[in-house]
């Protein structure tokens, strides 16, 4: 995920630089899955913690010189190589003093996520730094899409339909009463219903 705005790179170059946390919206699907188009990302600065390997990180691209946020796979020498979870290849190698930040929070929508972040980083960065992330997405892109095709055969059939009618939950829909439409409005009964 590569931020095009260079203003927007200086200005988390000065904001992480001085110490302080940096929010802003993930654009692109280099990391996905993991990091998604439109999430809310928090960039830690590095004076917090020392970047591990499988971090998700802010950086200076080399070539490009924009703010990209990816992985660190591997190190060799001081310099660290960087690769997005969804991309062919590495970026190539990212001397520390331009890895900006860590990427502490992940934010979907009202959700936190933290998978990808977690101890399950690692196996992440042994299939990316392989090529292999690849072949383990298709694959699963492969199942899901072959079991949704499955259910949808399957609804076809009444013994399913018939199946699903007696697995559902019974629901009774009656009209209220007076008593019902006062009770929410009472003290005690809203007292109660927390």
């Amino acid at each position: 995920m590569s931020v095009p705005d260079p203003g927007l790179t200086e200005f988390a170059r000065a904001v992480l630089g001085k110490g302080k946390r940096l929010r802003f919206q993930a654009k692109g699907i280099s990391m996905s899955p993991f990091v998604r188009n439109g999430d809310v990302l928090t960039l830690s600065p590095l004076s917090e913690a020392e970047p591990r390997l499988g971090d998700i990180v802010g950086c200076i691209h080399p070539e490009s010189g924009k703010l990209v946020v990816h992985r660190l796979i591997g190190r060799r020498g001081a310099d660290w190589i960087i690769r997005g979870d969804n991309s062919p290849q590495a970026d190539g190698l990212i001397p520390k003093n331009d890895i900006l930040g860590r990427v502490i929070r992940i934010e979907r929508g009202a959700k936190s996520v933290s998978f990808g972040m977690g101890i399950e980083r690692s196996l992440i960065v042994v299939l990316s730094s392989q090529g292999w992330i690849w072949i383990v997405r298709s694959i699963y892109l492969f199942f899901r899409r072959a079991a949704g095709a499955m259910l949808r055969w399957m609804t076809g059939f009444r013994a399913y339909r018939a199946l699903g009618r007696n697995l559902r939950p019974r629901i009774a829909t009656q009209e209220a009463s007076a008593a019902d439409i006062q009770a929410p409005h009472t003290p005690d009964r809203a007292e109660n219903s927390r």
